[in-house]
């Protein structure tokens, strides 16, 4: 477990957004398979891995199988990664997790937007802060597409103490140039939308990527990132093209499908990406052919048994 400072310093290129692999039998936690991910994604050396966030399903986990999957987690990576733990819900419900997370060697707590309920700007700063003082591990602000995080609501979330980052995923990039302008390096910045805007978001101020493709192919999300960061953005282009465009292309076909197609993903690829929970659904059969065609053809099926488990 890093300090607030550190998590500044250090959040710096591709974050893994892993999802929570379920059976498909009984829905429980495949634990071993969730090991065996975190363990897949820390050899590969990817620095960054955040569980139990929206792509964790974290409103489908109960406080027993999160505190279960942040453990497992980080002895899994066992300070080869750095573990990000999404929290959510109510202030006192998030407190709760924050707290887990940080009893469990988490390094970053991820502060959920608040879900059944239309905050206030004041509302939110107070929810942030009532969750950052509960710490003393770093904390990242993470938005979503339908609440409303202006430049003004970041810049006084950046006043408290131990807030060190936010996460983009609303994607426009005319209100995050305003954050980055107002805030500056008081704060680190995530692209929170995947590869195929990082050399936008990069330019804009961003120091990570939260990767998506990357759970099954670390080295082309690590790679990529890395040539951004040096501002090679032509090789950055010939880098995602022939396979992420369009990886990313049919996982946007359908906003549910960010999470049930990612996992279908990780199973052709010869991981354990499983089922998800109600109320998300499976992808429609149709997809599932496509996806199947399209693996087979970017040469992913069976990727991590056919030797790419540690690169």
């Amino acid at each position: 477990m890093i300090n607030p400072a550190e998590v500044k310093q250090k959040l710096q290129g591709v974050v893994a957004f892993a999802p929570t692999p379920f059976r498909a039998q009984d829905l429980g936690i495949d634990l071993q398979g969730f090991r065996d991910n975190m363990d897949y994604l820390a050899q590969n050396g990817v620095p960054w891995i955040a569980v139990a966030g929206f792509v964790g399903e974290y409103s489908a986990l109960t406080p027993q199988e999160y505190a279960l999957l942040v453990r497992t987690a980080v002895d899994a990576v066992n300070g080869k990664s750095n573990i990000v733990a999404g929290v959510g819900g109510g202030t006192s419900v998030a407190i709760e997790a924050a707290r887990v997370a940080q009893g469990s060697g988490a390094d970053c707590a991820m502060i959920l937007p608040p879900y059944l309920v239309q905050p206030t700007p004041t509302g939110l700063i107070e929810h942030f802060r009532a969750i950052s003082q509960s710490v003393r591990i770093g904390v990242m602000i993470h938005s979503m597409p339908g609440v409303a995080f202006s430049p003004e609501l970041i810049e006084k979330a950046a006043d408290i103490p131990n807030v060190v980052a936010y996460k983009d995923e609303v994607g426009d990039l005319r209100v995050f140039d305003e954050i980055v302008s107002r805030v500056g390096d008081r704060l680190v910045y995530v692209n929170g939308k995947a590869e195929m805007m990082m050399i936008y978001f990069f330019l804009a101020g961003a120091t990570c990527n939260a990767t998506a493709i990357g759970n099954f192919d670390p080295q082309l999300a690590l790679t990529a990132a890395s040539a951004a960061r040096e501002g090679k953005y032509e090789e950055v282009k010939k880098l995602l093209l022939p396979k992420a465009r369009p990886w990313y292309r049919l996982r946007e076909k359908n906003r549910t499908y960010l999470i049930s197609l990612t996992k279908a993903s990780m199973d052709l690829a010869g991981l354990c990406g499983g089922a998800v929970r109600p109320p998300l659904s499976e992808i429609a059969p149709e997809d599932m052919h496509e996806l199947r065609c399209l693996m087979d053809k970017l040469g992913y099926t069976d990727f991590v048994k056919a030797g790419a488990r540690r690169l």
